[in-house]
This record gives C-alpha cells, structure tokens and sequence, in this order.
C-alpha cells in the first residue's frame, strides 16, 4: 500500500448539499403532521404545533432538526469545510462507470478495494456564496427555486491510499481524468464539482 498527500484545486467551486439525517426527521414531520396541505400560515402554524405537542417536541426542537437539515457542508470538528472521503468513493465509482477502457482503473464495483480516502481539507469556514437557479418537476412542469452555498478557487487537501502500488500511475491518471469529466459533490453537470490535481506526492 502506498500513502500519498493529494491536493485537487476546483476553480469554478464545490457544493455539498449533505443529506442529513435530519433532513429524513424533517421530511417525515411535514408529512404525518400535514403542514403542507394546509392554506394559510395561521393554519399550518397550528397543525405543527399541534403534531408536535402529541409527539412531545417543541417548537425549538423542530426549528433545531430545520437547522441541522439545512447545513450546507460536511465539517471538521474545527469547523473547517471538507470534502468527505464519501462523496471522494462515490465519485470514483461514477468515474469507474464511465471512464474509457484506456483510463479505467477498476470496475465500479471494485473501485473501493483499490483506493481510500481521507476527507480533505479546504481551508474554508463559510460558503464564498450561494448559486439559485430553477429547478423544474418531471411531472408537473412546475418550477421551483433552488438555492446551494458553494465555495470556489481552493485547493483540497488530504490523503489518498492505493493498495497496489503497481497503479499508482494509472490511478493519478484516472483521478484526473474525472476531476475533468465528471466532478464531485452535488449539480456536477452543471460544472460544479470539477477540479484539477495539483498535488500528489508520497505521504
């Protein structure tokens, strides 16, 4: 196995957009209570306090479970903003399933037996802004405002381990060629997420 200090610069920025487990609370109130359905604010004001005062939460409680839900990056316990080794193994099986046979490095299914991140750092603590664009429903047509924070022009860095030291080439290569092609992270076909190796040394 052989260890390495990576760096990934992403020029255009990088959106999270974590699926928090607080989210699914959230979700999962909103539908058993049936706040949705109701027509004025007054009224949904009433069926929340109502569901929530028969499952024993607070109001406080709820808008905690809101804010947690609502974060928009993985953190360090320092308060860093990273890019989590998850969204890293995700990305290297959607570069597995798509990469030509000349850059693959592995199947999709195999891909995490050779390679293993670390989260990486990226020196941020807050989001540089927040990208709004309108998102349209399959079925009704209907458009919705979508709002994702982003930070933009860093360098991620952490490390990266490959277990045969034989594909250290191919898979610097193939990192690469999916930073360019694919990205990570969340609206990567929009060009969020791309990035560029910049660093790759033995750790």
């Amino acid at each position: 196995m052989i260890a390495l200090s990576v760096g990934l610069h992403f020029a255009k920025g990088y959106i999270g957009n974590p699926y928090w487990p607080a989210m699914e609370r959230v979700i999962t109130i909103r539908k058993q209570s049936g706040v949705d359905r109701a027509r004025s604010e007054d009224k949904r004001a009433k069926t929340l306090k109502a569901w929530l005062e028969s499952h024993e939460m607070t109001l406080a409680d709820y808008r905690a479970l809101e804010a947690e839900a609502s974060l928009p990056f993985y953190t360090a316990p320092s308060g860093e903003i990273v890019v989590p080794a998850h969204h890293l193994h995700g990305f290297m099986a959607g570069v597995a399933a798509v990469a030509p046979a000349s850059v693959r490095l592995a199947r999709p299914e195999q891909i995490r037996t050779l390679v293993e991140w670390g989260d990486l750092a990226t020196g941020k603590t807050t989001p540089d802004g927040v990208w709004e664009r309108f998102i349209r429903h399959p079925l009704t047509n209907q458009r919705r405002l979508q709002s994702s924070a982003y930070i933009e022009q860093f360098t991620a860095r952490g490390t990266l381990r490959i277990t045969n030291d034989d594909v250290e080439k191919k898979a610097r290569d193939f990192i690469a060629w999916g930073g360019h092609e694919v990205g990570v992270g969340a609206a990567r076909k929009m060009g969020w997420g791309r990035f560029e190796v910049t660093e790759w040394t033995p750790a």
